[in-house]
């Protein structure tokens, strides 16, 4: 008799955007409705700019003023004859109980329910007492009431930013309705003048759990993956403490596949499956895969489904945890010492990495971001990221500095997502997404770490996985529905990072829409961390210094600069950072006193040949690989000559494999335009993947077609084409005798 009967509340409005909606009361202890199925995002023909939906705004109105007249009345009647004055402020108003009132079960969900820390900033304080539950069956660490549900609250509609004519229903983006900004509107959040924050508008953003714990928000992009499923499996089985936890996932999907939120097995069968035992912590967007334009927009929804967790974690949907990954993680970030600290790298392959008895890890080493380039392409030169090196830490306790981002995996602060949301209108930008979140990350202050001990796993298309991978699509299967926006995009991207060419006659003309929002802070310049790395954005041609790694890897960036931690945590202070790094073997080295026989020209072209031909059987040996490996099996071979490695232990690897074909080397005169400099290089030939191609190539080659040649075009770390003999009549020859295609080989 003590405590009132409880009622809650269930609507639910059709999918046709109709003002007609249900309301269902459940008295407490009975079962709601099943949930409607969840939306399809389905795009409109629209122009209109972004806007609340008018999701049955009138009506539900109506529905709650009534609702709440008969409430209030029947609580106060209830009040009056079940509790005293006191535990009757505690359970409509949340005062702070203690003594006898505490033992109110009802008060004490309302109170940690929605008490701030503080009063009204914050959440339960971990000095707190532990609440109660109205049912004390309930697990007491396993809060099902603390997580908002997406679902639940209003969308609004934006243009699609790669189809003018259509439109989507997004969620809103979540900013801090107390404190320094109490309107909660994004607009005004984001229209902040960049600076770095304060401690104390960063100790606003956070919620944690009734009992004082940080929460986590983990964010998922999938495109048509039926891995995802079992990384949200992972991310809640392996949690030690699942209870903090909150997942969101930007399904992207057509009818037929296999959805995110989808069991393993009938929750009949094994109710305690993540997607059984969490499913109300785990939020889907359901995409439909034809309107899909890539994981940048992708995890910009995921963004915006952000709802004022503590930590966020972003990574993809074909990801596995080892056990206890929360705990590791949160300790990790603690040891940085710093609040601006995001946790990031390019994942390790799965293979081999996790225990299957414990779910522990197997690995010492880690990735480190350290190897970058200008690379060109059909949308524009973008900075891509290449293949990291992976080795045993460097620094010890704490994870270590290096200077770029990846969206593959991130931890940090909640604010993160708040300060430097993806950019909506970066439609089929594949490449490029990473240095674009990573140099606006670094000039609102935050500093990029890599982790001392991995807690998750990657799978990639590589070894025993890479059959099951294959089977994955991309979004590039629709990109015609899209054609020519990814060029526009990719030069707003580089115009906001300031990465455009010097050349550029027009370097302020691209895409400036909510630029204030999707911009760069002030705290810092994206020169700054140019110059410290070695990135000439604003040389003809664009550069990176190379052996990069050289000052990352071993720890010399990161004695450098962790030491220049603010006192207040907030970030690192860049203000008298004046290194620049250079390629070490740009560096005049000392003469050594030992006198170095020379080669005379011949012995020097004969070594030089050898080299060629010793390049040529690892080539070979590469190439004779399934082809799906080629491009990353060549580039750790590029990875071991850059390192010093020589040709003769490298080919060692190589020596069962054998190709059929043949070996032509070339020479090659006047190279760089200088009169009488010779070079050569040596090209493989492949009849088992091109018979008519080869036959042809090796019937030019017996015959001197060669012989006198032109290189006709050359662009810089990319290509070099020739094939036009100089002598007429010896092109008259072939000028009828076209070349077939060869066979077509899957």
């Amino acid at each position: 008799k003590k405590n009132p009967p409880n009622i809650y509340l269930t609507l639910s409005c059709k999918m046709e955007r109709s003002p007609a909606c249900a309301a269902v009361a459940v008295p407490a202890g009975g079962k709601s409705p099943a949930a409607p199925p969840r939306r399809r995002r389905i795009p409109r023909k629209s122009s209109a700019p972004e806007k609340e939906s008018p999701k049955c705004s009138l009506l539900l109105i109506q529905l709650f003023s009534g609702l709440f007249v008969l409430i209030y009345l029947t609580g106060a009647f209830i009040s009056y004859t079940s509790l005293t004055d006191v535990e009757a402020e505690g359970m409509y108003r949340g005062a702070e109980l203690s003594g006898e009132e505490e033992d109110d079960d009802a008060a004490s969900l309302y109170q940690y329910l929605f008490r701030r820390d503080g009063g009204d900033g914050g959440v339960v304080s971990e000095t707190s007492a532990p609440p109660k539950y109205l049912d004390e069956r309930t697990d007491p660490r396993d809060n099902r009431l603390f997580f908002p549900r997406i679902a639940d609250e209003p969308f609004v509609t934006i243009t699609h930013p790669g189809k003018a004519e259509w439109s989507l229903d997004v969620p809103r983006f979540w900013v801090p309705s107390g404190g320094a900004h109490p309107s909660g509107d994004s607009e005004i959040w984001h229209k902040r003048t960049g600076k770095l924050m304060t401690p104390e508008i960063a100790s606003e953003i956070g919620t944690r759990s009734p009992w004082g714990d940080p929460t986590i928000y983990v964010a998922i992009s999938s495109y048509r993956d039926w891995q995802c499923r079992y990384t949200v499996e992972s991310i809640f089985g392996r949690a030690a403490h699942p209870e903090r936890v909150r997942v969101a996932v930007v399904d992207q999907i057509v009818d037929g596949d296999v959805r995110c939120d989808t069991p393993l097995l009938p929750c009949t069968e094994d109710p305690d499956q993540a997607l059984c035992k969490y499913a109300d912590r785990i939020d889907v967007y359901n995409m439909d895969a034809e309107t899909a334009i890539g994981p940048t927009f992708a995890r910009h929804v995921g963004h915006r489904m952000y709802r004022g967790e503590y930590f966020a974690i972003q990574v993809d949907a074909h990801v596995s945890f080892v056990t206890d990954w929360d705990v590791g993680i949160i300790a990790q970030f603690e040891a940085t010492n710093n609040e601006m600290a995001i946790l990031t790298t390019y994942l390790s392959d799965i293979t081999g990495s996790i225990d299957d008895a414990t779910g522990k890890s197997l690995r010492t080493t880690r990735p480190i971001m350290c190897d970058s380039y200008f690379e060109p392409s059909a949308q524009g030169v973008h900075m891509r990221h290449g293949q990291q090196p992976e080795a045993d830490h460097m620094i010890e306790g704490m994870p270590q500095l290096h200077p770029f981002w990846a969206a593959g995996f991130s931890f940090s602060r909640g604010h993160f997502v708040l300060n430097v949301p993806y950019d909506q209108y970066l439609p089929m930008i594949f490449q490029g997404e990473e240095i674009s979140v990573g140099m606006r990350a670094f000039t609102y202050g935050y500093d990029f770490y890599a982790l001392e001990r991995s807690i998750c796993f990657h799978m990639y298309a590589v070894g025993k996985n890479k059959v099951l991978r294959k089977t994955v699509k991309t979004f590039w299967e629709h990109a015609d529905t899209f054609a020519g926006v990814g060029k526009a995009a990719m030069r707003r991207l580089n115009g906001i990072i300031k990465l455009l060419p010097i050349d550029d006659p027009n370097p302020n003309e691209y895409d400036h829409t909510d630029e204030f929002k999707f911009g760069l802070g002030t705290a810092r310049e994206v020169k700054q961390m140019y110059d410290l790395v070695g990135i000439h954005a604003y040389e003809d041609p664009q550069s990176v210094e190379k052996h990069l790694c050289t000052f990352v890897q071993g720890g010399k960036m990161h004695k450098l600069l962790q030491p220049k931690m603010r006192p207040d945590r907030m970030g690192i202070d860049f203000t008298d950072v004046t290194y620049e790094f250079v390629d070490p073997e740009k560096i005049p080295k000392k003469k050594k006193l030992v006198k170095k026989q020379e080669l005379n020209p011949k012995e020097k072209n004969e070594k030089k040949q050898k080299q060629d031909l010793l390049l040529a059987d690892v080539a070979a040996g590469v190439q004779a690989k399934d082809p799906a490996d080629i491009a990353e099996e060549l580039q750790d071979v590029m990875n071991r000559i850059r390192k010093g490695e020589s040709l003769e232990n490298i080919r060692k690897d190589y020596k069962e494999i054998s190709v059929t074909g043949r070996k032509v080397l070339f020479s090659v005169n006047n190279l760089n335009g200088e009169e009488g400099k010779v070079g050569t290089f040596v090209m493989l030939t492949r009849p088992d993947w091109a018979p008519l191609g080869v036959k042809r190539f090796e019937k030019l080659t017996e015959i001197n077609f060669w012989t006198g040649v032109r290189f006709f075009r050359v662009i810089s770390n990319f290509m070099a084409q020739f094939g036009i003999n100089g002598d007429p009549s010896v092109n008259k020859r072939f000028r009828n005798k076209n070349l077939k295609d060869d066979p077509v080989k899957t």
